[in-house]
C-alpha cells in the first residue's frame, strides 16, 4: 500500500507520510476520512488478533508476525523425494514411503521421520516379480516412529506407504 500523493493527502514533505499537521511550519494535516482510517486499522487489528497476537502500538512488526503466523511457510512443504522419502503438507499431514525387505517374522521398521502426533495408516506391497508364489505382505501400525511388517513366504523386497500427522 502506497501513501497517496503529497498534494492529495497533505503529506509531510520530509518523510512522505501522513501528518497531523504543524501550524508553526504551515503544514496542514492529512485529509483522510475517519471511515477510511477506521477501516484500515480495524483490518490490521483483525489480522493481528486472528494470528493470536495482542495489538501493541509500539511493536511495528506485528503485521509481519501475523502474516507469517497465518501464512504457509516453506517448512510446511518440507520433503525428501528419494526412494525412501516423505512429503509434509500444509495443515500437518505427512506422506511417507520407502522400501524394506520383509521376512516371515514380524519386524519393526522405522519411518523416514517420526510422526509428531499419530500414524494413521500403513500399506505395503511386494516389489519386483514373484512368479509361482502366492505372497501376502502384511503391515501393522506400531508407534509414531515405527511400523511392523512380515510376509508369508521367504524374504522379499517390499514397498510401503504411510499417512500420518
Amino acid at each position: 500500500m502506497d501513501y497517496p500523493s503529497e498534494a492529495a493527502a497533505r503529506l509531510d514533505p520530509t518523510t512522505g507520510k501522513f501528518t497531523n499537521g504543524d501550524p508553526l511550519s504551515d503544514l496542514p494535516a492529512s485529509r483522510d476520512s475517519a471511515d477510511y482510517q477506521n477501516m484500515v486499522f480495524d483490518s490490521l487489528i483483525n489480522l493481528i488478533e486472528g494470528a493470536a497476537l495482542t495489538p501493541d502500538e509500539g511493536d511495528l512488526t506485528l503485521v509481519l508476525q501475523a502474516v507469517q503466523a497465518l501464512g504457509v511457510s516453506e517448512a510446511e512443504f518440507a520433503n525428501s523425494l528419494l526412494e525412501d522419502g516423505y512429503q509434509q503438507l500444509p495443515g500437518g499431514l505427512i506422506l511417507q514411503w520407502g522400501t524394506i525387505q520383509t521376512t516371515t517374522n514380524e519386524v519393526n521398521y522405522p519411518y523416514n521421520m517420526t510422526y509428531p502426533t499419530e500414524s494413521l495408516c500403513i500399506m505395503i506391497t511386494s516389489s519386483g516379480s514373484v512368479v509361482g508364489d502366492a505372497e501376502i505382505q502384511q503391515a501393522q501400525l506400531n508407534t509414531t516412529s515405527t511400523f511392523k511388517a512380515a510376509n508369508n513366504t521367504a524374504s522379499r523386497n517390499a514397498r510401503w506407504f504411510s499417512i500420518g500427522h
